[in-house]
């Protein structure tokens, strides 16, 4: 989805430059009497409407996007109470201090996310390090399964969903010697 994205925002963007720079070169500048020449040409009119309507699309796009957005919540409601509320940080920290219960694992981040419309439930990722090379599937399942545990102990219901991902932990040097030429 990322390429369309990009190919649509570099047609928004171009068809901006060319509606733009065909007003302005028929308003002033040298070019008004070569303005109006083209102007006169239908392929012109043509191309000139297509690209006004793209800058239209993409116009009524964004209004859509300013009157469906909502601000992402930041604090979960468990069993979908309003009156409950914990927040990501916390879930963060509750998650990070259950998955480095492992002596072969480096945390290095735990991101929690809201999830669903009454905001009852957490999509908690967990990226580590691990410093051994052996069972890294089995450890990942224990320590998913600790920070899901932790954190439904915390929320007092079920509701989490937990996912682990290891970092590479080993890089490579390469020294070489310059020769004294």
């Amino acid at each position: 989805m990322r390429p369309l994205k990009r190919a649509a925002a570099i047609l928004y963007l171009l068809c901006c430059v060319f509606v733009l720079g065909s007003f302005a070169c028929s308003i002033v500048g040298p070019a008004q009497e070569r303005m109006a020449y083209l102007l006169g040409l239908p392929a012109f009119r043509i191309a000139l409407l297509a690209a006004t309507g793209v800058i239209a699309i993409q116009a009524l796009y964004v209004l859509g996007l300013v009157i469906v957005w909502r601000p992402e919540p930041r604090s979960v409601h468990p069993d979908a109470n309003p009156d409950i509320e914990v927040t990501c940080p916390a879930i963060e920290k509750v998650a990070r201090m259950a998955a480095a219960d492992d002596d072969d694992v480096l945390v290095e981040s735990v991101r929690a996310r809201v999830a669903g419309r009454e905001a009852a439930r957490v999509r908690v990722k967990v990226e580590a390090i691990a410093l051994v090379n052996e069972g890294l599937p089995g450890m990942a399942h224990r320590m998913q399964q600790r920070v899901q545990d932790a954190c439904e102990a915390m929320l007092g219901c079920p509701g989490v969903h937990v996912r682990v991902r290891f970092l590479p932990s080993k890089t490579t040097t390469e020294i070489k010697e310059a020769s004294d030429e």
